[in-house]
């Protein structure tokens, strides 16, 4: 079976077993949307690359230029990435403006040895450390003060 259709059938598996709702969902792609907050959504994009399964989880947190990103709020997030085993935070281009994003990448063959359950703790992981995250951009946002590393 093609990559692309081993990835649809087990991402239908995933969305229907946990009971998510898909915004999308096709051979190479699926969104899922999943509420944070009093009419706040935050996607997760998964996506199938060659064998590699990809979940994006952008942040709320975005740039129209690149000159306006802190770097120092970049530096953060690559000493985060260093603690942090599920993921990696990363800078990506989304339409017209740059997003923080939170990536996690797997091949296709250990993703489908995982089961529905499993794949839900390696999501709501991702989803708690962008919740950290946008916690801690928030704080930054209104005290230009960035909370002391661990």
């Amino acid at each position: 079976m093609a990559a692309k259709t081993q990835f649809e059938k087990l991402m239908q598996e995933y969305i229907n077993d946990n009971e998510w709702q898909a915004s999308e969902l096709a051979g190479d792609h699926a969104m899922i949307d999943f509420e944070v907050g009093e009419g706040e959504t935050r996607t997760l994009i998964v996506t199938i690359h060659d064998d590699v399964v990809e979940l994006d989880v952008p942040s709320a947190v975005q740039f129209e230029e690149d000159s306006a990103i802190p770097h120092v709020v970049s530096s953060l997030l690559l000493k985060r990435n260093a603690q942090f085993n599920y993921g990696a935070w990363v800078l990506e281009k989304i339409e017209d403006a740059w997003f923080y994003s939170l990536m996690y990448n797997e091949e296709l063959a250990i993703l489908e040895q995982r089961d529905a359950e499993e794949f839900s703790e390696i999501v709501d992981i991702l989803m708690g450390e962008c919740d950290e995250f946008e916690a801690i951009w928030n704080e930054y946002s209104e005290t230009g003060n960035l909370p002391e590393p661990e």
